[in-house]
């Protein structure tokens, strides 16, 4: 078996994207233990990470049916589509 090796190269975009990545993971994991907790309690961080999951769901739902109905448009379906979908 050949021993493969990968490159060790970074591309700005995977730079950004780790960043990116950071400031997301610290935000949601680091942030409410150490800011949120102690001035909120715990039942206040955990209402307000449920409120925050909850945006984040309908978020979700509302892109994935706006990414499915353009999908679907671009295919020629749009009797299966709302009108409001449909308009040009």
């Amino acid at each position: 078996m050949e021993n493969l090796e990968l490159q060790k190269k970074l591309s700005p975009i995977n730079v950004w994207a780790l960043a990116l990545g950071c400031i997301i993971g610290w935000g949601a994991f680091v942030m409410p233990g150490n800011t949120f907790l102690p001035k909120a309690g715990p039942l206040g961080t955990a209402i307000a990470m449920g409120i925050a999951v909850l945006g984040a769901i309908l978020s979700g739902i509302v892109g994935f049916y706006m990414a499915a109905s353009r999908l679907l448009y671009s295919m020629g379906k749009e009797k299966v589509l709302p009108a409001f979908f449909c308009k040009t």
